[in-house]
């Protein structure tokens, strides 16, 4: 029998939501899947694209995203990526590996992805 043993790594990092650039919409644009729609709904997207660089241009591309309506909208979770990091930085990760040296494969998930 095997002992499965469950560690808790609690998350500290939180992100800056920031203006995309014009470039990096256009690529967005340009590389997303689309289906051929009628005439007036391919110039409704064109137009929604439109705007969207308009935005990105008015307001500062690369710079803080800040929503004055709701502050809490500047602010997101940062990402699968920075789970490594974290477990690193929290110390979680010595703690595993301290309790087994030998181990091999890691299964790391984030609570966000698993339905809680």
């Amino acid at each position: 029998s095997t002992s499965v043993n469950i560690h808790r790594s609690k998350g500290s990092s939180v992100g800056i939501r920031m203006i995309p650039t014009q470039q990096d919409l256009e690529f967005a644009h340009n590389n997303q899947p689309r289906q051929k729609l009628d005439a007036q709904a391919e110039k409704m997207k064109h137009s929604i694209h439109a705007a969207q660089l308009c935005w990105a241009k008015e307001c500062g591309e690369t710079t803080d995203y800040i929503d004055p309506t709701n502050p809490y909208q500047s602010l997101h979770p940062v990402g699968h990526f920075f789970e490594i990091p974290n477990l690193i930085l929290n110390g979680t990760l010595g703690k595993l590996l301290h309790e087994r040296p030998k181990l091999q494969t890691l299964l790391l998930h984030n609570v966000d992805a698993t339905g809680v």
